[in-house]
């Protein structure tokens, strides 16, 4: 928005709407990629607007000159990893026009590329204070970008407020991720930045925003730095045996974390259906998912074919590696899911997903029953995406 895609300068071309809408499209590709597969899409989109070239890592140094000089260094190892979806949760209004729908997905594209590159830093980078610069860094420029939204132009003014709201949720979710969790980087920046880089909600928009926040605006952020704070846990007296419904409540919890470590193998939560569903939404899917009384995971298998996980799974290995001529068979897909419900009968598994997705197939349904739960999955799903 500083540069070729300027909105005083795309409204000002003939036929606009088209040029918003053709770049749209473009951009709903990069829904679900990772910082590289960005970089790609951008190289496309960018085309006639601005020069882009996406970053090399290697540079001048040689593949193996490179792992030389890896071995002797202590790589950044330090904190958690920003999340690539922002969880500050601000009122956003965008409009219907296809200038503000285009410019919304913008922001909300370059925010997932800006969190997947601070990912991507923090395996490459030789050493928490380097990690701690690119912290610093990024923060001063998201700030740069927001002083420029205070003096849009009347016909951009739209624009810059919503732009301007969707940067500060991202300067938050890198300090509420990195800055929390290490008590001497947040000295570090106080102590010789505090002037340009406020780290309270309310300075930041005391600073930076042309009104006060709204009751709702502060409610977010109260919410948002309830979910990003550390649970304080309260030592519990020892129990000589958990009762009955305490040992389904673990059973479930212990299903409940093991699929979702299993799943990301495959990227389970950028899946279509799923990447639109926000954290509260997701819990209570895998909930679903996981805590159904069938050893044969008829239900399971029904919502995940619903989900349509299996032909996400087939996708997702192209788009990684479009060179690669590996194929993810039916029976990698029976047995990644068999792991990830914590079932144990493959044949269960695999006769129930037949049901759903081979036509005439000749299981036996009376013992296969995925199919009865064609429409409850569906229904299921719904009342969650609306809740």
């Amino acid at each position: 928005m500083a540069g070729g895609w300027n909105p005083d300068l795309l409204l000002s071309q003939p036929n606009h709407d088209k040029t918003f809408a053709q770049l749209s499209e473009k951009l709903k590709r990069c829904v679900g990629l990772d910082y590289r597969q960005i970089e790609s899409v951008y190289v496309d989109v960018f085309d006639g607007y601005a020069d882009y070239e996406v970053e090399t890592e290697l540079h001048d140094h040689s593949v193996n000159a490179r792992n030389i000089l890896l071995a002797f260094d202590s790589p950044y190892s330090k904190t958690k990893s920003a999340s690539d979806q922002t969880r500050l949760g601000l009122d956003i209004l965008v409009g219907r026009s296809y200038s503000e729908q285009f410019y919304d997905t913008a922001v909300k594209v370059d925010i997932r590329h800006c969190l997947s590159w601070m990912v991507a830093e923090e395996s490459r980078l030789k050493s928490d204070d380097d990690m701690k610069q690119v912290v610093r860094e990024v923060m001063s420029i998201i700030v740069g970008y927001c002083r420029m939204a205070q003096t849009p132009s009347e016909q951009s003014k739209v624009f810059y407020v919503n732009v301007l709201r969707r940067l500060t949720t991202l300067y938050f979710e890198i300090v509420e991720t990195y800055l929390r969790e290490h008590a001497d980087w947040r000295e570090y920046v106080e102590k010789f930045y505090s002037e340009q880089l406020p780290l309270s909600f309310m300075e930041f928009t005391s600073a930076y925003w042309p009104e006060m926040p709204s009751e709702k605006d502060e409610e977010a952020w109260d919410n948002f730095v309830q979910t990003t704070s550390k649970p304080v846990v309260a030592k519990q007296p020892k129990k000589v045996a958990p009762t009955a419904e305490e040992a389904i409540e673990n059973e479930i919890v212990d299903k409940y974390n093991h699929f979702k470590e299993k799943v990301l193998t495959f990227k389970f939560f950028d899946s279509p259906k799923v990447v639109c569903l926000n954290q509260e939404q997701r819990g209570k899917l895998i909930r679903l998912i996981v805590n159904r009384g069938d050893n044969y995971g008829a239900y399971a298998v029904a919502m995940l074919c619903f989900l349509e996980y299996d032909k996400w799974m087939k996708d997702n290995i192209a788009k990684n590696n479009p060179y690669s001529k590996k194929v993810i068979t039916k029976s990698e897909i029976h047995k990644h899911w068999l792991d990830a419900l914590s079932l144990n009968n493959e044949r269960a598994i695999k006769g129930n997903y037949n049901v759903i997705r081979v036509k005439d197939s000749k299981e036996d349904k009376g013992i296969y029953k995925s199919h009865e739960y064609i429409r409850q999955v569906e229904e299921d799903y719904n009342e969650i995406l609306n809740s």
